[in-house]
């Protein structure tokens, strides 16, 4: 095998790693990614659930950059501290690890089952989470082809004249290892398909373990450019977080070097397994990261607030006029461009929404006196998106819109009201019991307040939901919105015949609270419908939306009549 075979078969191996990692991460969030966001908003409570929450997001996501992420909107709307979004990165780099040390125990014998079993999902699973789960056991089955790949075309590159000079260079000077590392993690994306690269490359003799070990270094750092590179354009508050997690990366590495430098750590403490010595050393540098990290997380976030200061970046006038420049008036005669350009600026007004719809939650807690007068204000940039955004789809030309270009206007159209009228309840509804309950001092009742907080979930996830459908018009993600509609009404009648019969009791904390309960319920049972109508279009072209709810002939439970989810 020429020397170009080989780097052709070990450049499809990596490919092959790299689409395998994206495969299982898009796998399980299509499957449970929903349920994420109430799992991450629960880490704001202090540094060690928050680290707990990263740890296990990420060993499910398997990737530390996804949970990083995730947690980006949560810093943004303020529902995650600083301290707490620094925690939460500790736990995901720790927990990325996790996905290491079990791929380097030998199972070959896994990847029949795998390609079996998941291709069986995949194809015959009569539900999406069946099908999603089968997508992701394939995934594992192609991580470990891709692993078997890479160590047989590694196998002829010990041989080869050329490579142990390039890696002897690259070896000969740390900083140039580690950069190098660094960079390669970055364009890949994926720290995990990095190490696992790293580990097969040492397993088989190519890379010797001294440079290994550089390699993994500069993984480690490399992964924290990926965060940070993804929210160079948000807010001071979001940016802090994955540069603190950059500084716990570098004072990490900065250490170990030392360590090595001066023989307190070496290679024979690993053990004689290449791929197992590997894998421990990654894990071991994360959880000592996370051991010296956890304690000086107040350090670390002061002196990010010192390199970004709340003044840096943009004002609120000027992120919305850069909004407004996604709305390109030279696209108006390409309906097809001019609406690509309307959904992105529909995905910014949306996550104004999103921050009001999660905000409100927090000014029922009472934790933040100042969060209502800022929504308040998020109201108004909501109303500016609105108008400029219905008055850019207004002037797109008609003469060569078709018929599915109409279709396509009148969706972005009604969706772009739809958001405008949530803000609207949140602002004129919604801030007004949460403050009309806080000037009370009242609070409700255990249960109530765990009604409350199922439902306001159920939205949000909605929220995501409708979104999806708006970008994909997937037919089947639309009757699922339709199906979880019906969710939402039984959770919303549930909770109403719940508090009145907490009322019957004579129960004190219900009786004070009880019309900012029903109103709270209710118009939270009406921003759900308003997502909801984006799918109707959608399910009525596939032929499956009834015309009335009415029906012959009277059901006891019509709501059991209605599938909930796929």
């Amino acid at each position: 095998m020429g020397s170009f075979e080989i780097l052709l078969h070990l450049a499809a191996g990596i490919s092959l790693l790299f689409w395998a990692t994206r495969m299982i991460r898009t796998g399980v969030e299509r499957a449970v990614g929903q349920k994420f966001q109430g799992w991450m908003q629960q880490a704001s409570k202090n540094r060690y659930t928050s680290f707990t929450t990263g740890f296990l997001v990420s060993i499910i996501l398997q990737s530390a950059t996804a949970t990083a992420i995730l947690a980006r909107g949560f810093i943004s709307k303020g529902s995650i501290t600083l301290a707490a979004g620094l925690a939460i990165m500790l736990g995901a780099d720790l927990g990325s690890t996790m996905v290491v040390q079990v791929l380097s125990l030998d199972l070959s014998w896994l990847l029949p089952v795998c390609l079996v079993v998941g291709g069986a999902l995949f194809s015959r699973g009569s539900t999406r989470t069946m099908r999603q789960t089968g997508r992701i056991i394939i995934g594992v089955g192609q991580m470990l082809i891709a692993l078997s790949f890479i160590g047989m075309a590694s196998e002829p590159l010990r041989e080869n004249g050329a490579l142990p000079v390039i890696l002897n260079l690259l070896i000969g000077d740390p900083f140039v290892a580690i950069i190098t590392a660094a960079a390669l993690t970055w364009l890949l994306h994926s720290s995990v398909a990095v190490v696992l690269m790293i580990m097969t490359l040492a397993s088989t003799g190519v890379l010797p373990m001294e440079g290994a070990l550089l390699f993994i270094l500069g993984a480690n750092i490399g992964s924290s450019i990926i965060p940070l590179v993804l929210t160079m354009s948000d807010s001071a508050d979001v940016r802090r977080v994955p540069l603190g997690n950059m500084i716990f990366r570098v004072a990490g590495v900065l250490i170990t070097l030392l360590l090595m430098r001066f023989d307190v750590f070496t290679i024979d403490m690993l053990g004689d397994d290449p791929a197992r010595a590997i894998a421990n050393f990654h894990s071991g540098f994360n959880l000592a990261v996370v051991l010296l990290g956890i304690p000086t997380i107040g350090l670390v976030a002061r002196l990010t607030k010192l390199i970004i200061s709340d003044s840096a970046g943009q004002s609120d006038e000027d992120a919305v006029m850069e909004r407004l420049s996604l709305l390109d008036r030279k696209l108006l005669e390409t309906p097809d461009l001019a609406f690509n350009a309307a959904t992105r600026e529909m995905l910014h007004m949306s996550e104004k929404v999103e921050a009001m719809l999660r905000g409100v939650m927090v000014v029922f807690r009472g934790d933040d006196a100042n969060t209502a007068r800022r929504l308040m204000k998020m109201d108004d940039e909501i109303d500016d998106l609105h108008r400029s955004i219905k008055e850019y789809l207004t002037d797109v030309t008609t003469k060569s819109m078709s018929d599915e270009d109409y279709q396509k206007y009148t969706e972005l159209m009604n969706y772009c009201v739809c958001l405008e009228q949530m803000g609207d309840v949140v602002q004129r509804n919604l801030l007004v019991l949460a403050e009309k309950k806080s000037g009370l001092n009242k609070e409700f009742s255990q249960e109530g307040w765990k009604e409350i907080k199922d439902l306001h979930a159920a939205v949000l996830q909605n929220l995501q939901l409708s979104l999806r459908v708006l970008i994909t018009r997937d037919a089947e993600l639309a009757r699922d919105l339709v199906a979880r509609k019906v969710l939402v009404r039984e959770l919303e009648y549930k909770s109403r015949d719940a508090h009145l019969r907490r009322l019957s009791q004579n129960r004190q904390s219900s009786r004070t609270t009880s019309s900012i309960h029903l109103e709270t319920i209710s118009d939270l049972k009406y921003l759900n419908a308003l997502l909801t109508t984006v799918a109707y279009p959608i399910v009525e072209g596939e032929g499956e939306l009834l015309r009335s709810r009415l029906t012959n002939e009277p059901q006891k439970n019509p709501v059991s009549a209605v599938p909930v989810g796929t």
